[in-house]
């Protein structure tokens, strides 16, 4: 139970870090993005381990961030621009992927009843 709750924190701790560089450089964005990578590639493989075969690590990994990214700011003169960061799509892939492991951790019990029952059906 531990292991599976390990999960998230990792993805918290990320989402927390990249909140606070949405509008880094290319750089720092690429380093976010290939740590995001390893973390999601980590995230499936340990699903794909406790949860063979129910398609629980498919879910997780098919988790996507929200496009075009446009962020709401507002001026000195209370007029509303929309403009692109280059971070908001790791982040709202951060988030995606919090989603669906919280979802496949909230239903935990019907993934190993699934599991159970592809056993039995052997």
């Amino acid at each position: 139970m531990s292991e599976r709750l390990l999960l998230d924190f990792d993805a918290f701790f990320l989402e927390h870090r990249l909140c606070g560089d949405l509008d880094g450089d290319a750089s720092a964005i690429n380093d976010f993005a290939m740590e995001i990578e390893k973390w999601r590639t980590d995230v499936g493989n340990r699903l794909e381990r406790l949860l063979p075969e129910t398609n629980a690590a498919r879910i997780f990994l098919s988790a996507r961030g929200e496009l075009p990214g446009a962020y709401l700011a507002v001026g000195g003169e209370a007029k509303a621009r929309f403009g692109l960061t280059p971070g908001f799509y790791q982040y709202t892939h951060v988030r995606g992927c919090r989603g669906a492991l919280t979802a496949i951790l909230a239903s935990v019990d019907s993934f190993v009843r699934l599991l159970r029952d592809m056993g039995a059906a052997r």
